[in-house]
């Protein structure tokens, strides 16, 4: 699918079809881009012939490409764009954007490719690969001519997730127009999969949830883990049922520092028993939740915390 501009010889021999050799529409030599193609075309097919098992071209070359995007094993942009475009993936000129999705336990993951394929649309170019650890999933770019189509993408998706190959949303990256920039949209989608960000949701627009993606990214760091002993000590000291739920108001209360009536509503307590239970996390932490300073350090302990327990 994609781009017409280019040179396409078919690696075929003896009747069996393993794919086809691409290169970008301006490639040359001095022996002719086509005869050099048809050359190793042959070579290959011979090789192939005498492999066993089936050769699955689309999805394993999706997946190097992939690999040498996210790996930095191919640091010239430039060669890489091309690999890409000779592989069918348009990438100047277009809006890009990385997904990923969790599969279903036991699934396929070849089998749950062709399912957000079947659904995406004219004007979508997909390139897909697969992570099989911290836990099983699909990840990969699409392609489009606008933010329009996008849009088109999203809801496509929304179908997509319902089939029994995958488990929760699908997430979504920032939209970029340079393959420079596609790391970082992977990066966000593949790390709020991993976090299970709003996973009652169908599509989760990961870069909406900063705060969790830069603490995933310093997870590693010992000061990051030491955080939440330090600031939330005298919550995490409690008995089991306390702590839960003074940990769960001071989680409302920090979504919505602005608006107290809501995280009551979000919490399922009435305004004035949220209102004691905000007195009591002041008394126990010794500290003002109305100081902005104060509200950021809770706020990145108990992102912390809440990852930290995931695991």
């Amino acid at each position: 699918m994609g781009n017409t501009e280019r040179q396409v010889i078919p690696v075929q021999i003896h009747g069996k079809n393993f794919g086809s050799l691409i290169t970008p529409g301006s490639a040359s030599h001095l022996a002719g881009s086509l005869h050099v193609l048809t050359m190793a075309a042959i070579a290959l097919g011979t090789e192939l012939l005498r492999t066993r098992g089936p050769a699955l071209w689309k999805f394993d070359t999706a997946c190097e490409l992939l690999d040498d995007l996210l790996n930095s094993r191919e640091i010239n942009l430039k060669l890489l764009t091309g690999k890409f475009e000779a592989a069918g993936f348009p990438v100047r000129q277009r809006a890009l954007r990385g997904f990923a999705v969790r599969l279903a336990s036991g699934q396929d993951p070849k089998s749950a490719v062709k399912e957000i394929e079947q659904h995406a649309g004219n004007g979508m170019n997909l390139v897909i690969g697969a992570l099989h650890s911290p836990t099983p999933k699909l990840f990969g770019i699409v392609s489009t001519a606008t933010n329009h189509f996008q849009d088109d993408f999203q809801r496509a998706m929304v179908q997509a997730v319902q089939s029994p190959a995958f488990e929760g949303p699908i997430y979504l990256g920032e939209i970029v127009a340079e393959l420079a920039q596609i790391r970082t949209s992977i990066e966000q989608a593949t790390e709020g999969c991993e976090l299970r960000l709003a996973p009652s949701s169908s599509v989760v627009l990961a870069a909406g949830y900063p705060l969790a993606l830069l603490t995933h990214e310093l997870r590693y760091e010992p000061a990051v883990q030491r955080l939440p002993q330090q600031v939330l000590a005298p919550i995490l000291a409690l008995e089991t049922n306390r702590r839960d739920e003074c940990l769960r108001v001071l989680e409302a209360y920090l979504s919505s520092p602005t608006n107290r009536s809501q995280a009551a509503t979000r919490c399922r307590l009435s305004r004035s028993v949220f209102y004691q239970r905000l007195a009591l996390l002041e008394s126990l932490l010794e500290t003002d939740l109305n100081d902005a300073r104060t509200l950021t350090i809770l706020s990145l302990s108990l992102s912390v915390y809440r990852q930290t327990q995931r695991r």
